[in-house]
C-alpha cells in the first residue's frame, strides 16, 4: 500500500521521479506519467507487464542469436580449415607412402590452383624425379662395377684352381698362373 501511496502522493517533480517506477497492490510494476495540462499537472499509472515480457523475449532472442552466430563462425571456420589443410594432408600421405615403399616413380598429385601448395608440390615433385635419377645411375654404376670385379675374381679363381688340380705341373706353367692371378688382383 506504501508504494501505491508514493505513486499517488508525488506532488513536486523529484518525488515524481523518484516514484516514476513504483509497484502497485497487486504487485505488478507501473509506470507513472504525468500529462501536462494547463491548469495542472495530470497523473497517470500505465503497467509495464506487456514492456517487461518484450525485454525478456528481446534478451532471449539476441541470446540465441549470439550462439547460433558463434555456432555459425566455428562451424565455417572448422570447415574452411579442413578445406586448407586437406592438400597439405594428401601431400603428407603420399610422401609418407614414397618413404615407406621406397617407390621413388610415384608422384604428388599437383593442386589445380597455382598457389604455394602447387608450388611445393612441383618442387617435390623434381627433387623426387632427381633423386630417382641419382639412384637409377647408382643402381647401374652397381651393376657395372659388379660385373667389371667379377671377371677378373673368375679369372683368379680359375688360375688357383688349376693350380690346385695339377700339383704336378711343371714350374714354369705353375709361375704363370701364379703371375697372372697376381696382375688380375
Amino acid at each position: 500500500m506504501a508504494a501505491r501511496d508514493q505513486c499517488d502522493e508525488a506532488d513536486t517533480e523529484e518525488q515524481a521521479q523518484q516514484a516514476a517506477h513504483c509497484e502497485a497492490d497487486d504487485g505488478l510494476a507501473k509506470r507513472e506519467q504525468r500529462l501536462p495540462r494547463e491548469d495542472q499537472p495530470q497523473r497517470r499509472t500505465v503497467p509495464l507487464g506487456r514492456l517487461d515480457e518484450s525485454i525478456r523475449l528481446y534478451r532471449l532472442i539476441l541470446l540465441a542469436l549470439g550462439l547460433a552466430g558463434l555456432s555459425a563462425a566455428l562451424l565455417g571456420g572448422w570447415a574452411i580449415a579442413g578445406g586448407a589443410l586437406r592438400p597439405i594432408a594428401r601431400m603428407t600421405s603420399t610422401a609418407s607412402t614414397i618413404a615407406h615403399s621406397r617407390d621413388l616413380s610415384h608422384r604428388i598429385a599437383t593442386p589445380p590452383h597455382h598457389d604455394e601448395l602447387a608450388r611445393l608440390a612441383t618442387t617435390f615433385n623434381d627433387m623426387l624425379t632427381s633423386i630417382e635419377a641419382a639412384y637409377q645411375a647408382q643402381q647401374r654404376f652397381v651393376a657395372d662395377a659388379s660385373h667389371e670385379l667379377r671377371a677378373p675374381l673368375t679369372a683368379i679363381q680359375g688360375n688357383l684352381e688349376l693350380i690346385r688340380r695339377h700339383p704336378e705341373m711343371p714350374p714354369s706353367d705353375r709361375d704363370e698362373a701364379l703371375a697372372e692371378a697376381e696382375r688380375e688382383a
